[in-house]
């Protein structure tokens, strides 16, 4: 950082005038928040998988029961819907974490490196952060759409079992998870050429 606290680009001059353990005590916090994002994000994905969120048919089986209806249980799809939650925060999460300048900042801002230096560090560029966010997002919601037609632990019994179909739900997941895949990879692209350009 300039004298006159001008902020630099590249994400390795937010670093440039720490001293060894300062950018110690950075990686260190950007390796745990981006550890903890990824763990949340795989356990909730394989939670969704393995509750079937969204796919459970009250027709199929409830429970080792089957029954007359032939809709999804409408708990089925609540649950689909607060996973997918979980999975935007958690990706989210995993975005700060890969974010220097954010964590660098946050890392200052709570005293440890002192709260006047914190200016100094310009935001993440919004591309920056929604590129990884977008990855991380987009790859949990492809994951969950494939694994969710499978009777993961097996709790359904003949008659109730069903063969692996992608269809519905699990056919959105894995449409829209590829899009936002396709989508973060756009955006990356579009940051590495204007880095290149810079």
């Amino acid at each position: 950082m300039s004298d006159q606290g001008t902020p630099h680009d590249a994400p390795e001059d937010v670093l440039a005038e720490l001293g060894p353990a300062e950018v110690r005590k950075v990686r260190l916090h950007q390796g745990a928040i981006t550890g903890v994002g990824l763990v949340l994000l795989a356990g909730t994905t394989f939670f969704g998988a393995v509750v079937q969120a969204g796919v459970t048919l009250c027709a199929i089986c409830f429970g080792l029961t089957c029954g007359p209806g032939i809709e999804i249980c409408p708990g089925s799809v609540l649950l689909l819907a607060i996973v997918v939650a979980v999975l935007l925060l958690e990706s989210a999460l995993v975005a700060v974490g890969l974010s220097t300048r954010a964590v660098a900042r946050g890392t200052i801002r709570v005293g440890v490196f002192g709260v006047g230096r914190a200016s100094a560090i310009k935001p993440e560029p919004p591309l920056s952060f929604l590129a990884p966010m977008f990855l991380f997002f987009g790859w949990s919601l492809a994951a969950l759409g494939l694994m969710l037609p499978f009777d993961i632990f097996g709790d359904c019994i003949e008659p109730c079992d069903y063969p692996w179909v992608l269809s519905g739900y699990p056919e959105l997941l894995v449409i829209l998870g590829a899009g936002l895949l396709a989508t973060g990879g756009v955006i990356f692209g579009l940051i590495s050429l204007r880095r290149r350009r810079a």
